[in-house]
């Protein structure tokens, strides 16, 4: 009885709250969270559509919050539309779209 009150006191995985990643069965998988905001001075690569190249911007002239889809060990993937005096572009997950790529450390504001 003891064992079994034990066991289910400990969480499922040993996983730290506050841990941006994790390794499971060799394989390691990133948090995400539902929104960033990237800062005012970051340049933005937009996809050339039906090009296998993308585009490098302007800088960002203001903050832009978008919705984060994907993270990996430097970047966050997301999706929004901007319109800024350098930048005007629908980033979606779709056909003839393209998915943004922001460094983390571009990023501010990180909601999870």
């Amino acid at each position: 009885m003891l064992d079994h009150l034990l066991f289910n006191n400990q969480s499922w995985y040993s996983i730290a709250g506050n841990a941006d990643n994790a390794t499971v069965n060799g394989k390691k998988y990133y948090a995400v969270p539902s929104k960033i905001t990237i800062k005012q001075g970051t340049s933005i690569t937009t996809p050339v559509r039906g090009g296998v190249e993308a585009s490098v911007t302007g800088k960002l002239q203001e903050d832009f919050q978008v919705n984060c889809v994907g993270a990996n060990a430097n970047h966050y993937f997301f999706v929004g539309f901007i319109s800024d005096p350098s930048i005007y572009y629908d980033f979606e997950e779709g056909e003839g779209y393209g998915v943004g790529e922001v460094l983390k450390s571009d990023c501010k504001n990180i909601v999870w």
